[in-house]
């Protein structure tokens, strides 16, 4: 894929940007929990424990597939499908739940997405990193936020429309109707994960700094670029290398890039 020459895995992750904040704009800012709310009868504990639950199995979730993603030989493909493969399912539990309008039914569904995020954004935060080359990273990454802000204020204004667009009532049936439309983006998203590829990664034009076996420090070059870490060409100190993780321990409290 090439979006206005961009990295393959780079404009897959702006387009999952795009998707999924238009998703959780409209969902998650005020349609859903209402609807779990007329769903339940007026229940604020009820609607607080659905999503208590769905956030506290992302973070536990996340534990696990991090220190998985990061075991050698482990593809960050692979991880992204597996997410796609829960995302689609978690998308059409969330369908099936609100055809049959069941507080369990939703709950298993929202559950079930609440591990897709562990899956999903973990590594594709990562395999985004080692796609965008070195000086371009500010650039990508505040596109990226803008997007996603954008996006995500998209989504209620979307919301509106369709609730004005028929009885601008906050029902079970409007708010069903909201969300049926909401799952669309999130389902595309879902499948865009299927298309991120370790291959199309950058490798040393990706590392924001480079460090000699004479200790000096420099962007990389044409050369170096074309390069994968670890060549033998360029051979590092055990000096350079201590040398180097210092420098990098410095950059990392003061820059995210």
């Amino acid at each position: 894929m090439a979006l206005l020459g961009l990295n393959h895995n780079v404009a897959l992750a702006l387009l999952c940007t795009l998707f999924s904040g238009i998703s959780s704009g409209m969902m998650y800012f005020g349609v859903l929990p209402a609807y779990l709310y007329l769903l339940t009868g007026g229940s604020n504990t009820k609607v607080g424990a659905v999503e208590g639950v769905q956030g506290m199995l992302t973070t536990l979730t996340s534990i696990v597939i991090g220190y998985y993603t990061d075991l050698p030989g482990v593809k960050r493909q692979t991880i992204l499908r597996i997410g796609g493969v829960l995302g689609l399912l978690g998308t059409g539990a969330i369908y099936g739940a609100l055809f049959v309008e069941n507080f369990a039914s939703m709950w298993v569904a929202l559950s079930l997405l609440g591990i897709v995020g562990a899956f999903s954004w973990g590594p594709l935060e990562t395999i985004l990193a080692d796609s965008v080359e070195t000086g371009r990273r500010s650039a990508i990454y505040t596109a990226r936020t803008v997007l996603g802000l954008g996006s995500g204020c998209l989504g209620p204004l979307l919301a509106v429309v369709l609730f004005g667009s028929r009885e601008n009532q906050w029902s079970l049936e409007e708010c069903r109707f909201v969300l049926m439309i909401a799952l669309v983006p999130l389902g595309f998203c879902s499948v865009l994960f299927f298309f991120f590829l370790d291959s199309k990664t950058l490798g040393a034009a990706s590392e924001g700094l480079l460090h000699r076996s004479d200790g000096s420090s420099s962007q990389p070059t044409a050369t170096d670029r074309a390069e994968p870490l670890g060549s033998t060409s360029q051979p590092f100190s055990a000096s350079a290398i201590a040398r180097g993780s210092s420098s990098l321990l410095h950059v990392g409290f003061h820059r995210s890039d």
